[in-house]
């Protein structure tokens, strides 16, 4: 099993590969940008989503007023909506994977 990258060195690797890709293609703008760091924010959120599953487990307890009470860690279900949200903004800058994988970047869907 290979050596995990530091969480912001694929960070700065992502959103390098994001703006290297954008710029090969000639888009090189404010607008574009932004969406960038959006991406990267959903990114960041989908990193929490995960760290949050691993150290509660899909299963979390809880405390209410009639006891204890196990319902499904919230987190597992949004990962897979923040994915699908990180894939819609690269096809709104007009990125595919195979832009992105060709480019020889790490990008985590």
């Amino acid at each position: 099993m290979g050596v995990r990258k530091k969480p912001e060195n694929i960070r700065k690797n992502i959103e390098k590969t994001l703006t290297d890709q954008l710029k090969a293609k000639g888009v090189n703008n404010d607008l574009y940008a932004d969406m960038v760091q959006d991406y990267l924010v959903l990114w960041d959120l989908k990193e929490k989503l995960k760290a949050d599953v691993k150290d509660n487990g899909l299963r979390c307890h809880y405390e209410t007023a009639t006891g204890s009470v196990e319902r499904d860690n919230p987190s597992a279900k949004q990962i897979p909506v923040v994915n699908r949200e990180m894939r819609a903004l690269l096809r709104d800058l007009g990125l595919t994977i195979e832009d992105i994988n060709g480019g020889g970047g790490y990008l985590d869907l």
